[in-house]
Formats: C-alpha cells, sequence, structure tokens
C-alpha cells in the first residue's frame, strides 16, 4: 500500500517524525523507532495512532518565546503561561450554573 494513496500527506509525516524524535530525547534514548518500513506498516494501523497522538501534543503544546526565558531568567522564576480552561465534570457544570442564576 503507498503512503500517499492512504490519505497521508508529508506534513503528516514530518509530525510524527519530530514527535518521536522528541520523544527519544526526553527517554534519553531510542525508546521509538525511526524506521519507515516499521512506522508505514499500514497493516495494523500504527502510523494512524502516532499521527493521533503527534496533533495532540502539537496541540496542547506551551510554546515559550524568548521573552519569556528573558523574564524567567530576570525574575528567577517562570512567568505565567496561557493555557486553556482545564476539563470539569459535569456535577461541578451544574453547580456552577445553579449558584449563577
Amino acid at each position: 500500500m503507498d503512503f500517499l494513496s492512504t490519505g497521508y500527506t508529508v506534513d503528516d509525516l514530518r509530525l510524527v517524525l519530530e514527535h518521536l524524535k522528541r520523544q527519544n530525547r526526553k527517554m534519553s534514548g531510542a525508546q521509538f523507532s525511526l524506521r519507515l518500513n516499521t512506522l508505514l506498516d499500514f497493516e495494523y494501523m500504527r502510523f494512524d495512532s502516532l499521527l493521533s497522538e503527534a496533533r495532540a501534543v502539537k496541540r496542547n503544546r506551551v510554546v515559550v518565546t524568548p521573552r519569556d526565558r528573558i523574564l524567567a531568567t530576570r525574575t528567577g522564576g517562570v512567568t505565567e503561561t496561557k493555557t486553556t480552561m482545564a476539563a470539569q465534570t459535569a456535577g461541578a457544570i451544574l453547580k456552577g450554573m445553579a449558584d449563577s442564576l
């Protein structure tokens, strides 16, 4: 089966490879194989799950700007980063709605 005929793009492959390289560096060793014949084994749908994971990590990744790095070194701490709202349980949402009425 051909890589492009399955609907994936070269950018998808690049994203997965960057994600796996980052994970390998984080674990200080070769935890994940970067061999293309292993990654592109579509029989076991490994590439699809790796692509989903890489997209999720990219979407939730906190970007530290050079300005943030400089401020952190001058103040001696980490500057506040923008984060999305954390997940809430249904009970907490309903309680919040009841309190606002």
